[in-house]
């Protein structure tokens, strides 16, 4: 299962930390806004085109998120819980050094990878990304785009890239474990979670089958804290939906959706250990119930969120638990007729409270995706984005 670290492991890491920045430059680091390379409904063809596409844009960008209330106070909102559980090392001016990701910033020490996926490493830092080049010790399993950032998984196997920062100071290390992409691939997807009635009614299925989901949660209450935990525990993703689901609040400006990521972002680090930068508009990319609060906000969401170091996620298969499908046999009917063969199915469910109809459909679901050779998967940091045509 692909999960982005811990605290705990961070703090496994700092025992190889030889160098520490000053507080204050600390505290000054501002969160990444550049644009990362979204594959939309597919994949690019290749580390290099799509790196090329990405483009330089941490100029320009920067400023106009600094502008909007994005920079160093929102840095400072999404990281100021990022302490540092290390001792304290000796600073070295010959050799760059290993620098403690919890510490600054570094957030995906490892991570696994299906073949010919792309993952851009420069938005996977919380604070800054030093201008850091990565290189692999063998391409033939992941290569690196020629900017040094974008890297693409080549082969079934295992590689430790390294990174450089600008200044040639600071040394990042990435673990990543290439696995062979699946040909009939099912993501299974829950929103508006956690509930106390249906998350672990879900989660006692999943673990039943020993398959792993993605979870896009709302704000959990303190009380239901241990089913985030569990989602956690038991191998799933976590993702965010969202600290509320209100349109009329979280689609009225840039800056209120921008505060709704990072605030469940920021909690979900602190209470769990947990960086989350998989996303779910409320609605969908393609809701149209946001034009009544703010007209072309959509338009510009969908670009923006990337610069945010976020990814978002829509659906090609809908389940209809929301709305549509009234009876188990319906939610089956619309998950399978909807399930295509030889693409990645993400498929929209929710664990809302009460929710029957899905909770009795999942264990038929999975039966039927196994029976016809489907490959059950929880989403990564490099899973391939399914985006919908936007339509405010």
């Amino acid at each position: 299962m692909r999960k982005e670290k811990t605290k705990q492991q961070h703090i496994k890491l700092s025992r190889i930390v030889r160098y520490r920045l000053p507080m204050a430059l600390l505290l000054s680091m501002t969160m990444i806004v550049g644009c990362g390379a979204s594959a939309g409904d597919g994949q690019t063809s290749s580390a290099e085109q799509a790196e090329a596409e990405a483009g330089d844009q941490t100029g320009d960008d920067v400023n106009a998120a600094t502008d909007e209330g994005t920079g160093t106070d929102a840095a400072a909102d999404a990281g100021a819980d990022n302490g540092s559980d290390a001792a304290d090392g000796t600073e070295t001016n010959d050799v760059p050094s290993v620098i403690n990701a919890e510490e600054d910033g570094f957030m995906l020490p490892e991570t696994t990878m299906l073949t010919s996926e792309l993952l851009n490493l420069k938005y996977q830092f919380a604070k800054e990304d030093f201008g850091v080049k990565w290189t692999s010790p063998d391409e033939s399993i992941v290569k690196v785009g020629p900017k040094g950032s974008l890297i693409k998984a080549m082969r079934v196997g295992h590689v430790t890239l390294e990174g450089i920062s600008s200044d040639g100071k600071h040394r990042f290390q990435c673990d990543i474990t290439v696995e062979k992409k699946p040909k009939n691939i099912i993501y299974l997807t829950f929103d508006d979670g956690p509930s106390r009635y249906s998350t672990p009614k879900i989660l006692d299925i999943l673990k039943k089958n020993a398959i792993h989901a993605t979870f896009f949660e709302l704000k959990p209450a303190k009380a239901d804290y241990d089913l985030t935990q569990r989602v956690i525990d038991e191998g799933h993703t976590l993702a965010i939906h969202g600290y509320q689901h209100k349109y009329d609040q979280i689609y009225k400006s840039d800056l209120a959706y921008h505060k709704n990521l990072v605030k469940l972002q920021r909690l979900f680090y602190r209470q769990f250990g947990q960086w989350c930068t998989q996303t779910r508009f409320p609605g969908g990319s393609s809701n149209t119930i946001s034009r009544h609060y703010s007209v072309g906000i959509m338009s510009r969401l969908v670009k923006k969120v990337h610069r945010w170091g976020f990814l978002y996620q829509d659906w090609n298969v809908s389940s209809g638990d929301a709305g549509g499908s009234n009876t188990p046999d319906e939610v089956f009917r619309m998950v399978t007729s909807g399930i295509q063969k030889g693409r990645s199915n993400v498929v929209l469910m929710h664990d809302f409270s009460g929710n029957d109809k899905t909770i009795n459909a999942l264990q038929r679901i999975i039966d039927w995706g196994k029976q016809h050779n489907f490959v059950f998967r929880g989403m990564s940091p490099s899973t391939v984005e399914i985006h919908h045509g936007v339509n405010n």
